[in-house]
């Protein structure tokens, strides 16, 4: 089960996911007949999306109901993050008892119903018990949670908001900067970047840029190079410029211009299309849109003002829009600096190597 939590209206949505079956292969032949009747619907499948989502968040409900009956009702219950935090800076050395506490539990099913509170807890802890607030992120955040509390509007995981919201004080900002260090891909790379930029830490993720294409190591540029690219918006544009010849950074930097431009193309075209007065430009241009649009088309899309036409067609243009983008990060799993990702194997022996 999910838990949405906006920080600005203080409200909360619930709703479920549905389970991905390893077993099942992709592209089955079941699997694209019920695609291809959806999509062929008179309402193009509006009605079939409308049904999956009513199921999902019923099934949250119905989670959440069992949860209560066995006597586990408050794990489904979002953490009071503006109570922590201030109960936290009014009573710092309460607060690291509570966290040490839930650090000290042996039994881990315990722990991990305490994960996203101890979470909390240690991000508003990094000024004032530092070792403290990098121990917790260290522990809590691989644990697997009974619910997934993600943070609105951009569906920031908790973990990942703990440690960015964290990043302030210099201890959990070098777990931050591993988290970087480590991305597997670039699906990972692009969440991170957003979630970093999201929650006000942009300077420091400026910082980090700067160091790693300072780096003589090809990786790290590489690496920094793809993230500039794959921010909202980025400082770094003389980086992507730069020349750099035709060997692997120079195919790096390739992908990453190609990568910093659709997101510029993306925005061109929604500016458009939400400033039109005719139906027929306004789909024009969305469509444009949705063929370079990825995750970060969220941020434009709630820049852009209110018009006739996108109160009228915004949320139909805005779901396919968030379907293309969905599947563009699904594409980004498979890929590393814009290029094949490799496989576990490779990444198993450089482990077995350090």
């Amino acid at each position: 089960m999910f838990i949405g939590l906006d920080m600005a209206s203080a409200g909360a949505t619930r709703w479920a996911e549905p389970r991905q079956e390893k077993s099942a292969p992709e592209g089955q032949e079941g699997d694209l007949e019920a695609l291809v009747q959806r999509v062929n619907a008179p309402d193009g499948g509006l009605a079939a999306d409308r049904e999956e989502r009513r199921s999902l968040q019923q099934s949250a409900e119905d989670y959440r109901q069992r949860l209560s009956l066995s006597g586990f009702g408050e794990v489904a219950t979002e953490p009071q993050i503006e109570g922590l935090e201030a109960a936290t800076s009014k009573d710092p050395e309460r607060s690291a008892r509570w966290l040490r506490g839930i650090l000290a539990q042996s039994d881990p099913h315990a722990r991990a119903q305490l994960a996203n509170v101890g979470l909390v807890i240690a991000q508003a802890l990094a000024d004032d018990r530092e070792d403290l607030c990098v121990e917790a992120l260290a522990t809590l955040r691989g644990l697997r949670t009974p619910v997934h509390i993600v943070i609105e509007p951009e569906r920031i995981p908790l973990p990942d908001w703990a440690l960015i919201r964290a990043a302030r004080a210099s201890g959990p900002a070098a777990l931050l900067a591993a988290e970087y260090e480590v991305a597997r891909n670039d699906a990972r790379l692009a969440e991170l970047a957003r979630f970093t930029d999201a929650l006000g830490a942009g300077a420091w993720l400026d910082g980090w840029t700067n160091a790693a294409l300072a780096d003589p190591h090809p990786a790290r540029v590489a690496r920094a190079l793809t993230v500039t690219a794959l921010r909202p918006a980025t400082s770094h544009v003389a980086a992507l410029e730069k020349d750099r010849g035709t060997g692997f950074l120079g195919e790096v930097a390739a992908h990453a211009r190609a990568t910093a431009g659709r997101r510029c193309w993306a925005r061109h075209w929604l500016e458009i299309a939400c400033g039109s007065t005719d139906p027929v430009a306004f789909w024009a241009a969305g469509t444009l849109a949705a063929r370079v649009a990825d995750l970060r088309f969220f941020a434009d899309w709630r820049d852009l003002r209110d018009t006739p036409l996108v109160l009228r067609f915004g949320a139909a243009l805005g779901e396919e829009l968030r379907q293309v983008a969905v599947k563009r990060e699904r594409e980004r799993q498979r890929t590393l600096f814009g290029l094949k990702a490799p496989d576990d194997a490779f990444w198993a022996a450089l482990r077995g190597s350090v």
